[in-house]
């Protein structure tokens, strides 16, 4: 046809990739443009290897056009590109897409996610987006939409964060579960700065473990009193915030975690509770997951490793895991996290037949165009079985703006999907009663 040269007609070369599973994990696998290019998300990540290399052919040729036998003439085989085994289970990622874009209409949240992280081996089971994009028609959804939040986007953590607090003070040895503390609502820093409860209360008489349970500003504060600003920011560091988490996928960000020597006369305190500070979603699940594992940190995975042409998987390197705090010091903080879930802001995170341990948070979120904040993230992150922790997930919605606390539009949504991957993973129920720390002194 183009030979015939006919006016106005014109013929355009392109690609175009075919992706059977649609929408499922399709924030995480990206896509390409008409002319083959990777735009997101894998695909861009691992382009190199998954593209190959063109073959070439060079030759001397006749009048005619015929190779000529004895010339000088040179081949160069093509080389096919690999391909990519994720650490993603399909179920799992399904259901939760589902499951949190239903979470995220209900509470008209700008942006949701849930991550779902093998604990022992640092596998990501699913990280599902909503919105969520499906590669095969990227252009149907918004631009900030096609990625991935969970791995571009930062956000405070807020009360998420105290774990930290807590497994450092308690990995230090400066305070014990079931330590005596009287708990205002409002406390008054030596600089002046005031800070505040959620809510008005009297003094409570909470013991360390009940401050966590009943996710006290304040009381955190009175307790992390105790560190150093360098241990706060130490203790941050080496749990991953502000440091890349490891996993290759693109524009992904470390966080924000300034030098404490630039912290002001509020953040030093702020920290404490999780302002001041920014993660990204990767990040907030593998502190509990470190917390979870005995204390030990084992990097996050999404690519178990490459495939080659003829179908043989080439295993990427694993991360070195690292210890970060106490076994001690982790198990109480773990134990003091199942009593949040039992009696404390996350019980609607509880999961029939299987002991919870986690917690809620509750931040304010940054203006886009800064000076203040114009609305809140919600979240939950959580383990278990919590006797025995197998798996972490957490949930985020950015902005909701029907419910915006931690413990009513974040926990109820990790209950449903942590039930669903117990039963999918057939891992079985608890079977031994907990043994709380008290809560409360008279």
């Amino acid at each position: 046809v183009k030979d015939l040269n006919i006016l106005g007609l014109s013929a355009e070369e392109y690609a175009v990739r075919s992706y059977p599973s649609g929408a499922v994990a399709g924030n995480l696998v990206g896509f390409l443009s008409s002319d083959g290019q990777p735009q997101a998300g894998l695909e861009m990540a691992y382009n190199e290897q998954l593209s190959g290399r063109d073959g070439q052919q060079q030759y001397e040729r006749g009048a005619r056009g015929e190779i000529i036998p004895l010339g000088d003439n040179n081949t160069r085989a093509a080389v096919d590109g690999k391909g990519l085994q994720t650490t993603i289970d399909p179920a799992l990622q399904y259901y939760a897409q589902q499951a949190i874009e239903e979470q995220r209409k209900k509470h008209e949240a700008e942006s949701a996610s849930i991550v779902i992280k093998d604990i022992k081996t640092g596998k990501i089971l699913t990280a599902a987006d909503a919105p969520s994009v499906d590669p095969n028609s990227p252009g149907k959804v918004d631009g900030e939409d096609r990625g991935s939040r969970i791995f571009t986007d930062v956000f405070e953590p807020g009360s998420t964060a105290k774990m930290v607090t807590a497994a450092a003070l308690l990995d230090q040895g400066l305070v014990t579960p079931e330590q005596e503390f009287t708990v205002p609502d409002k406390w008054k820093a030596p600089n002046d700065e005031e800070f505040r409860d959620s809510h008005p209360h009297p003094d409570e008489k909470l013991t360390f473990a009940g401050i966590l349970s009943e996710s006290s500003n304040t009381g955190t504060i009175l307790a992390g009193n105790a560190l150093s600003e360098e241990q706060r920011y130490g203790y941050l560091k080496k749990f991953g915030f502000g440091s890349p988490t490891g996993v290759k996928f693109p524009a992904q960000t470390s966080g924000i975690l300034h030098p404490y020597k630039e912290w002001d006369g509020r953040t030093k305190y702020t920290v404490m509770f999780g302002q001041g500070v920014a993660a990204n979603a990767i990040q907030t699940t593998d502190v509990i997951a470190t917390i979870a594992n005995g204390g030990v940190h084992v990097p996050s995975t999404l690519v178990d490793g490459t495939v080659s042409p003829s179908g043989k998987t080439i295993p990427n390197p694993a991360g070195e895991p690292q210890r970060v705090i106490s076994k001690k010091a982790a198990d109480q903080t773990l134990s003091m996290l199942e009593g949040v879930v039992a009696k404390g802001t996350g019980k609607s995170a509880q999961v029939s037949g299987y002991r919870v341990a986690g917690k809620t948070g509750t931040a304010q979120a940054p203006a886009a165009e800064g000076g203040g904040y114009d609305g809140y993230t919600a979240s939950f992150v959580g383990v278990l079985p919590a006797e025995d922790p197998q798996i972490a997930i957490s949930v985020t919605l950015q902005r909701p703006r029907n419910g915006y606390y931690g413990g009513s539009a974040a926990a109820p949504v990790f209950s449903d999907v942590a039930g669903f991957t117990m039963r999918h993973l057939k891992i079985p129920p608890s079977t031994e009663d907990p043994q709380l720390p008290a809560r409360e002194w008279k």
